[in-house]
């Protein structure tokens, strides 16, 4: 653990067991020492050590289970998609990387997704629900809204606007997206229209932030209104 005394000792080391992670000192889905190894091994209190243990479980790098001891999450065997402009940030064969499971087909009246179609409220919508795995692991939850009842859907629909917000995952979320540490999430919502400019298709994608990272260079958004936000310039 490298001595760095401006730094409090339980994120001191919070940092030397992530290094040790991302070194692949434990593989993905192994057990890490127990508490009382580590603070044994560190010589600091279990305190510390269960400090450090529980931010590197809301960062998603280490998932505890109950009566077994803490594992290295499998999230991270292949890092956070980067989402960017750039078309080389995706990999183009995405063969057997990605794989989806749909988990129910049904007509609702869901309120608000009939609310952003633009369509009278308890018109009903097909929604879909589908888990997204990456290399076999759980990376996102999406919902689908689809207008079904009128002749506009026969149309071939294009992405439109994006709208990304911060959001808390339901417990059931966090439970199909094996989030067991309960961090932040990102909400993607996609509407799509057809060549008449209706909108046909609402797209609800739920990412635990352990698993995307956005980077997108802020001379494509307003600069202006980003630098208002954090006071700068005045």
């Amino acid at each position: 653990m490298q001595d760095s005394p401006d730094m409090p000792l339980n994120l001191r080391v919070r940092e030397d067991i992530h290094n040790r992670i991302l070194r692949g000192e434990w593989d993905p889905g192994t057990a890490i020492p127990t508490e009382y190894e580590l603070a044994a091994e560190y010589r600091v209190s279990r305190q510390t050590i269960r400090e450090a243990i529980r931010a590197l479980r809301y960062e998603g790098f280490l998932q505890s289970r109950r009566g077994s001891g803490t594992y290295v999450s499998v999230h991270h065997a292949t890092g956070a998609l980067v989402l960017s402009p750039d078309p080389n940030a995706i990999p183009a064969d995405l063969t057997g990387l990605w794989t989806t499971q749909e988990l129910r087909r049904q007509m609702r009246q869901i309120g608000e997704a009939e609310a952003m179609l633009q369509v009278p409220i308890g018109t009903p919508v097909q929604l879909i629900e589908e888990l997204r795995l990456r290399e076999g692991s759980p990376f996102s939850l999406m919902y689908t809204f689809r207008l079904v009842s009128d002749v506009r859907v026969l149309d071939r629909v294009t992405p439109g606007k994006l709208l990304i917000t911060a959001t808390v995952l339901h417990p059931y979320e966090a439970r199909m997206l094996e989030d067991v540490a309960h961090t932040a999430a990102l909400q993607l919502e996609i509407l799509c229209h057809n060549s008449a400019g209706a909108e046909v298709e609402l797209h609800r994608c739920l990412v635990p932030t352990a698993n995307l990272q956005i980077d997108w260079p802020l001379t494509q958004v307003d600069a202006g209104q980003v630098a208002t936000f954090f006071g700068l310039g005045d």
